[in-house]
């Protein structure tokens, strides 16, 4: 274990499934807005931004079973309950309107910053401990969202 920090299995297991239930939530919010935009996009890039969100809440689709899925394998249940995962996602629902290009890719950015962080925080948990497993899946969705947030932001005029 990295740095002599004492290390209680139970313990360990309880706080990574509740920030993995964060992260699994803020997910399953993020795939609903993704479909929003989606269906809403209206804008002369609606071709673009109609594929590009569907090729998101395709990989976040499998981001949330794999998510799901490590917090089963840690002894765990991933949060089911819509209510939940509004009460405690950190991305927050929008409602059903039309969006133009600007404020798509603005809030795609803001609500991917919040999962690479969130992301970030796991993996920095579960080195502590060398929880491999756990590090494995998020180095994976760290590429996946570091890449996708350069690519957004480089479309956008700042």
């Amino acid at each position: 274990m990295p740095n002599n920090i004492p290390y209680n299995p139970n313990m360990y297991r309880s706080n990574i499934n509740n920030l993995l239930n964060q992260y699994l939530s803020n997910i399953a919010v993020e795939i609903t807005k993704l479909y929003n935009f989606h269906w809403n996009v209206k804008d002369p890039m609606f071709t673009i931004l109609h594929k590009e969100t569907e090729n998101y809440y395709t990989k976040l689709q499998e981001m949330y079973d794999e998510t799901a899925e490590r917090i089963k394998m840690l002894n765990g249940y991933p949060i089911t309950l819509l209510e939940e995962y509004a009460k405690i996602s950190t991305i927050k629902s929008i409602e059903s309107k039309n969006y133009n290009s600007e404020i798509i890719i603005r809030t795609i950015v803001n609500d991917f910053e919040l999962l690479l962080s969130l992301s970030q925080e796991i993996g920095n948990m579960a080195t502590q401990v060398n929880d491999m497993g756990t590090i494995d899946l998020v180095t994976n969705h760290i590429s996946f969202l570091e890449k996708q947030l350069w690519m957004l932001k480089s479309q956008l005029n700042k």
